[in-house]
């Protein structure tokens, strides 16, 4: 099955005329080259259970840095010219036919504001037997795939709006959380809540636990605060630079080894273990991507460990301690992406520990679509933590 062209995902319910025909949109034309911000035409009208939004904010994503490179054309096919994004809140200017509620039943209506999921197609073995949807071969990828020069054009969160296919699970941002905050539940903590749920397959975190956490970027951050509220005996993240640990230092880490101060693996092996009592982590989420972290992290797990592998996404294969799986007898867990229930468990999540962590300090700087060849640098670079990016 392949997924539906622009003719196929149709059209029924008229644009507001009150609109604007074109918008404004980040458009990628070609990998490692300038972004530019484009006119795009808006959609004619919108699909049954569709929906048009008005993008509040998007943050940029380590995903969009390698999109950008053109380092993701071994998982998916980028059908050039594009509008990236993929974290991004909008809100509510047009309903398709159908549309009263969202994915948990909540009632929708014009002015509410949503996240919204890649659409899988619902029809194939991934979706219908295994109950994964995120392994879908057919999905429609938000701003990493799909051509802005084809209807409905706003597949991307660079933009000023947004066109949710009806596919798409949707889910109301609560009225508690800042929009900022909404855009990195997108995808930085659903990812980071389906790591968690693969865990609890294996065994959950324990009050005895220590757990480990390879990578100061969003992920690793949101790890640490989502483990915070699980109260385990410690946690640890390995990563930097300085001003990532003092905010991991903030949302829960009880201890730090920086990549910076220990650029050699089998030091940071060894501080580890020294801060274990020799017995290394009963929990680690590789949350950093980073080459030879995994054979990193067998090193540092304990006896009996949980291993859940997060962050890789393609790059360099690197050899790995095989005989320590076994005679340590590890769980090795495998995470990819969310669904639509991991981003209302992470709205829930910052709703419910608002108060007790600052989010803002993940978010580093506000950009304007202009600025948005600068930004991709300095998350590239690691300057920026986890960029805004407003329409003009």
């Amino acid at each position: 099955m392949k997924p539906q062209s622009g003719a196929e995902r149709g059209c029924s319910n008229i644009v507001d005329k009150n609109l604007p025909a074109n918008c404004h949109a980040v458009v990628l034309e070609q990998f490692n080259r300038p972004m530019q911000v484009q006119s795009v035409k808006m959609p004619e009208s919108i699909a049954p259970g569709a929906i048009l939004v008005k993008i509040e904010v998007a943050s940029i994503c380590g995903t969009d840095v390698h999109l950008y490179e053109g380092d993701l054309s071994a998982v998916i096919k980028s059908n050039l010219p594009i509008i990236p994004g993929h974290e991004m809140v909008g809100r509510i200017v047009t309903l398709g036919e159908g549309v009263t509620r969202d994915s948990t039943g909540e009632e929708l209506k014009l002015g509410d504001r949503i996240l919204w999921e890649h659409a899988a197609c619902g029809a194939c073995h991934y979706c219908q037997v295994l109950k994964e949807p995120t392994l879908c071969k057919n999905r429609t990828i938000y701003g990493m795939a799909e051509c802005c020069n084809d209807s409905p054009y706003l597949l991307g969160g660079f933009s000023e709006y947004c066109y949710v296919l009806p596919k798409s699970g949707r889910v109301k941002v609560p009225d508690e959380v800042k929009s900022e905050w909404a855009s990195s539940v997108g995808c930085a903590l659903r990812t980071v809540m389906k790591g968690f749920d693969r865990l609890a397959h294996a065994g959950d975190i324990k009050f005895t636990d220590t757990v480990l956490i390879q990578g100061s970027g969003p992920l690793g951050l949101y790890a640490i605060a989502v483990a915070s509220a699980k109260s385990p005996k410690e946690i640890i993240v390995v990563g930097g630079p300085e001003n990532r640990l003092n905010v991991a230092k903030s949302w829960g880490a009880t201890k730090v080894v920086s990549v910076d101060e220990l650029p050699d693996a089998d030091s940071r092996v060894k501080r580890v273990m020294e801060m274990t009592n020799g017995r290394g982590a009963d929990v680690i989420f590789e949350m950093s991507g980073a080459p030879g972290a995994f054979a990193e992290g067998i090193e540092m797990i304990a006896v009996n460990g949980r291993y859940v592998i997060v962050g890789p996404t393609g790059g360099p294969k690197t050899p790995i301690p095989v005989e320590l799986i076994t005679k340590k007898n590890i769980d090795i867990i495998g995470s990819w992406s969310a669904g639509i229930e991991h981003y209302y468990k992470g709205l829930q999540f910052v709703k419910q520990h608002r108060d007790k962590i600052n989010f803002d300090l993940l978010f580093t700087n506000k950009y304007t679509f202009k600025d948005i060849n600068k930004a991709i640098q300095n998350m590239k670079s690691a300057k920026d933590i986890k960029p805004l990016l407003f329409p003009e």
